[in-house]
C-alpha cells in the first residue's frame, strides 16, 4: 500500500504544477490583451478581442482554480466479493 501513497503524492504535485501553469498562462494572455488595448487603436472589433481573451485567458484561469480545489477521494472503494 505504500506505492499508492507515493502515487497519490505524485499526482497531487502534478495537479498543482498544471494548475499553476494554466493560471500563469491565463494571466499572461490577459495582461497582453490589456497592453494591446492601451497601446493604440484596434484593427479588429473589440468583441473579437474580448471573445479571444475569454477563451485563451479567462478559461485557463477558471480551469486552474477548479483543478486547484479539486478533491480526490482518499482511497478507492474495496471490490465486493460475490460469495
Amino acid at each position: 500500500m505504500g506505492g499508492l501513497k507515493v502515487m497519490r503524492v505524485a499526482l497531487n504535485i502534478v495537479r498543482y504544477i498544471i494548475a499553476a501553469a494554466l493560471f500563469g498562462f491565463g494571466i499572461i494572455v490577459i495582461v497582453g490583451f490589456v497592453g494591446v488595448l492601451l497601446e493604440d487603436t484596434l484593427e479588429e472589433p473589440l468583441w473579437q478581442h474580448v471573445l479571444s481573451v475569454s477563451f485563451m485567458g479567462v478559461l485557463p484561469i477558471v480551469g486552474a482554480v477548479l483543478l486547484f480545489f479539486l478533491k480526490l477521494p482518499s482511497r478507492s472503494p474495496e471490490p465486493k466479493s460475490e460469495t
